[in-house]
């Protein structure tokens, strides 16, 4: 199996300006829209790689433990769906 290195930042200093964006945390009701947009996100990079499975989450089981970590953007989807269409691992 190939491999690729991840490399992460924190900012820990104060923040520039007050935001008005309203985050939420992973829950099992937005887990298929979460599954969907990270397989298709990173199919193409995994086939490249030929790390299998291609599509990485399949069940609900493989994220139930953690969560809690990771926090998602609520994006309205140009059809009448709603989803957390970007979702990032919490730095906490």
């Amino acid at each position: 199996m190939n491999s690729f290195k991840v490399y992460e930042m924190e900012y820990r200093g104060e923040a520039a300006a007050e935001s008005d964006i309203n985050l939420f945390q992973l829950s099992e009701e937005y887990y298929p829209q979460y599954e969907k947009i990270y397989n298709e996100c990173f199919r193409d990079m995994r086939k490249a790689l030929d790390i299998k499975p291609y599509d990485y989450y399949s069940d609900i089981e493989q994220l139930r433990e953690k969560a809690e970590t990771y926090i998602c953007l609520p994006m309205a989807i140009r059809s009448q769906e709603v989803s957390s269409a970007s979702v990032q691992r919490s730095m906490t």
